[in-house]
């Protein structure tokens, strides 16, 4: 409730709001930069689709081999999301 907040939480919880809107712009701006790469190498034509996945894995396996931990670290949480419990 708003009454057991602290005005310290509230803005605390704002300034961690305006940080993660911060992130999601930054990730419309990178994905529409994306888009027009895509776009001008003729990529999203439903007729390259294998060549748009062989690029796409190209890119999963390029950042796999420079952060490991981006592919591994979730593999023991399927359990606890498939049951939606702790």
């Amino acid at each position: 409730r708003i009454d057991d907040a602290y005005a310290t939480q509230v803005v605390l919880g704002a300034a961690l709001g305006l940080i993660g809107a911060f992130f999601a712009f930054l990730f419309a701006v990178f994905h529409a930069h994306i888009m027009d790469l895509v776009g001008d190498l003729g990529l999203l034509d439903n007729s390259q689709a294998i060549t748009r996945a062989l690029l796409g894995g190209f890119v999963i396996v390029g950042l796999g081999l420079l952060m490991p931990q981006t592919l591994f670290w979730g593999e023991f949480e399927f359990q606890t999301l498939s049951n939606l419990g702790p």
